[in-house]
């Protein structure tokens, strides 16, 4: 079983407070993801993760049409 912790991944093409929403619920919807935050002003997701990979979020910031570093 493995431990929650903490990634953190850089986000370009935030606009607005409808991106961030967007966003925030596609995270949160993979699988791995306790708890995800995302912050148009420092263009940033917090995520705490039981197991999700950051390939795999980064791939699905991506496929959600944004840019992540």
């Amino acid at each position: 079983m493995s431990e929650a912790h903490n990634i953190e991944i850089g986000i370009r093409g935030l606009h607005c407070g409808g991106c961030v929403a967007r966003l925030t619920r596609v995270l949160e919807a993979q699988p791995g993801v306790k708890k995800a935050e995302v912050s148009l002003t420092e263009a940033r997701a917090r995520l705490e993760v039981d197991g999700a990979s950051r390939e795999s979020l980064v791939q699905a910031i991506e496929d959600a049409g944004f840019y992540a570093s």
